[in-house]
């Protein structure tokens, strides 16, 4: 691995604290909220995007990205196709690409003293990757490797974190996922537990409320839009997105809201939670409280 020159950090994504509607420069950090739907913007991403030891809390979503979460020390409980891991010390959860994922809860450790990762690599450079996978489906996104883990943190930190050359940042993000796919168990069946019909559903379910949230996005409303019953939508929907589809599309308009302020920060709240689809700032607030952190008011 080639030696970088120690330089300041650029910054990818909003800082984690909350006073400050505005994103502004150096560590970058995800917000609690993160695109709870189909990521589609993703696919004209260039770089690979990474958050540092901060609070990794998304709604269920999925990209043509893949995405991994490098833990040396903490926890958190996700959510990969309806299926829940544990992921801790030592541990890497890979998400791969179209996979429905989300992050459910943070485990607090007692000094607060996180050491963790997320890395979202483009589609450029799957090559590697995809030739060891070879058309085969992962049996276990969660892998335990104490070694691996320390590795994917020193490259993370040394290469990704930094302004970079494009052939050195290549070379990094391929290697990344070879040496993910080398410790990946593969099988030639579906993964336990993942059916494909019901991914494809729910991948139109997301796709649907993210487009609509603003009209008629209820149980009923979805069973009429794709065929199904409405035990069945709501059976299916809670398997992968682990909420219900109420408290999905509240914590959506969550996220608009802040997104919103954060883009015009001269907004006021008001107008912002009522073009996000709250009836009035007392629901927002309502939500907010409960599904979310508070964020500046004016």
């Amino acid at each position: 691995m080639p030696n970088l020159p120690s330089v300041n950090i650029v910054t990818r994504y909003p800082p984690c604290d909350n006073t400050n509607r505005v994103a502004s420069t150096q560590k970058m950090c995800y917000n609690v909220f993160m695109n709870a739907f189909y990521e589609k913007k993703k696919e004209s991403e260039e770089q690979v995007t990474f958050g540092r030891s901060c609070d990794h809390i998304f709604l269920s979503h999925y990209h043509i990205n893949i995405e991994i979460l490098i833990v040396r020390r903490g926890g958190y409980e996700v959510t990969i196709d309806g299926t829940t891991h544990l992921v801790r010390d030592g541990d890497v959860a890979f998400f791969d690409s179209y996979c429905i994922h989300s992050y459910d809860k943070r485990f607090p450790i007692p000094d607060g003293k996180t050491d963790d990762c997320v890395l979202v690599i483009p589609s450029k450079f799957f090559g590697p990757y995809d030739r060891m996978k070879a058309g085969r489906f992962i049996d276990s996104p969660v892998i335990h490797d104490p070694g691996l883990v320390d590795l994917l943190l020193t490259i993370a930190d040394e290469i990704f974190a930094l302004p970079h050359n494009d052939e050195t940042y290549a070379y990094a993000a391929k290697f990344v996922l070879a040496l993910i796919a080398e410790k990946l168990k593969y099988t030639d069946r579906v993964s336990k537990g993942s059916n494909v019909d019901e991914r494809e559903l729910i991948h139109k379910c997301l796709s649907y409320i993210e487009k609509n949230y603003l009209s008629d996005c209820s149980r009923k409303q979805l069973a009429k839009v794709f065929g199904y019953s409405e035990s069945y939508i709501s059976h299916v929907f809670s398997k992968y997105v682990k909420i219900g589809i109420p408290a999905y599309i509240n914590n959506l308009k969550l996220q608009q809201v802040q997104n919103m302020l954060r883009e015009n920060p001269d907004r006021s709240i008001t107008t912002a939670v009522l073009s996000c689809g709250f009836n009035n700032v007392q629901t927002y607030y309502y939500y907010l409280k409960k599904y979310g952190e508070n964020i500046s008011s004016d």
